[in-house]
């Protein structure tokens, strides 16, 4: 982005709570211009700047020293995420960087060596399609039993989607960089055409910077189903997490795999603290299904439930013989009675269909009392 026209303000200097990736790939405010060849813009180390690209991803990589991004926004980015991964039947996995992790490597930047950062948190992350395709690879080359079908229906094929959804890999906290350096020592042997240079020692070594993610960085990977209510597919993802686990472990996600980047393991500690989040979750949302479908319910449909008519027989049972019964000749409301009748009438149905149908012992005088108030159909 940079250099900018005149008069347009610039932040000179990455300062804590900015968005990282915006700073990182926006505003490089490094460049020298090279006199000598027509004041072309060069990265190139020189006697007044050492090494410009270094420099530049310093700033992110030193400056921001608790990591970078703003751990309330990715806070609620991980439990949006978890909400739909679990409201769409899915599995997850928090895991964390055994070593350096790289993302994005391949992508153009100034210092030559991109990075992948989410658009608006800021952090570094894998998209989901990078996750789907080491999954992929990790099914169809390094598992002994190939299954084609399955890894089709999984995956899908030209023109369809398979049966499991990807998402993308966020991190659970505030992201630690890292300044890394890779020299390859071939360079004029690798850029030959000819085929007349040989790989020997005698070249000189070229240092080229990179930005890395710093080990014990927590990161959670999820899948879901496609289509929630089929077996097969929710099958497919609880395979897929099983996959994507064993790949995170083995060769790794991300760049330079093969020098041991990317390595995940699995962060026990993180993956308990969002299991047990994510429950109370589920009791808080279904408490308030409760009270919502409460507050819609009848003073006698309540005072029902407060006997256990949709929780607990045996309770409801004894509520039923010792309570309701005598309700049903005591209650002056002709539309009372009626409605008392039948929800009991109801409620035999549902959990005690047998008796209602045929009664027999006590429940014989109990069926016909509901009955002879119960409303004809």
């Amino acid at each position: 982005m940079l250099p900018l026209y005149n008069g347009v303000e610039a932040p000179e200097a990455y300062t804590v709570g900015m968005n990282a990736g915006l700073w990182y790939d926006k505003f490089c405010n490094q460049w020298t211009v090279e006199y000598r060849k027509v004041q072309y813009w060069s990265m190139k180390s020189n006697s007044a700047n050492k090494n410009p690209k270094v420099n530049w991803i310093k700033t992110v990589a030193q400056k921001s020293e608790g990591g970078v991004g703003n751990a309330k926004q990715i806070k609620e980015a991980i439990e949006r995420q978890l909400t739909l991964v679990d409201s769409l039947s899915g599995c997850w996995q928090v895991m964390q960087t055994e070593w350096r992790f790289v993302t994005g490597l391949g992508r153009n930047h100034p210092v030559e060596n991109g990075f992948a950062w989410h658009s608006t948190l800021g952090v570094p992350f894998l998209p989901g399609s990078s996750v789907k395709g080491l999954v992929r690879a990790w099914a169809d080359s390094w598992q002994k039993q190939e299954n084609s079908e399955q890894n089709e229906r999984i995956f899908g094929q030209v023109g369809s989607a398979g049966s499991v959804i990807f998402f993308d890999a966020l991190p659970l906290k505030t992201v630690k960089l890292q300044c890394d350096v890779m020299t390859p020592h071939y360079t004029d042997y690798y850029q030959d055409t000819s085929g007349k240079k040989s790989p020997a020692d005698w070249y000189s070594p070229n240092p080229i910077p990179f930005l890395t993610v710093t080990k014990e960085q927590p990161f959670l990977f999820a899948v879901a189903p496609r289509f929630p209510k089929n077996e097969d597919s929710r099958n497919d993802a609880g395979q897929v997490i099983h996959w994507l686990t064993e790949a995170l472990e083995w060769i790794g996600a991300g760049a330079k795999t093969a020098a041991g980047y990317g390595r995940f393991i699995h962060d026990d500690k993180k993956d308990r603290e969002w299991n047990i989040w994510l429950k109370a979750r589920q009791e808080k949302a279904k408490q308030a299904k409760q009270q919502e479908a409460r507050a819609q319910m009848s003073p006698v449909r309540r005072e029902m439930e407060d006997d256990g008519y949709s929780g607990n027989v045996d309770l409801f049972m004894a509520a039923l013989t010792k309570k309701w019964l005598s309700r049903l000749d005591e209650e002056p409301q002709e539309k009372t009675r009626q409605e008392i009748a039948i929800l009991l009438a109801e409620w035999y149905q549902v959990n005690k269909p047998d008796q209602w149908k045929k009664p027999k012992g006590k429940n014989e005088e109990k069926v016909k009392k509901i009955k002879k108030y119960r409303l004809k159909d």
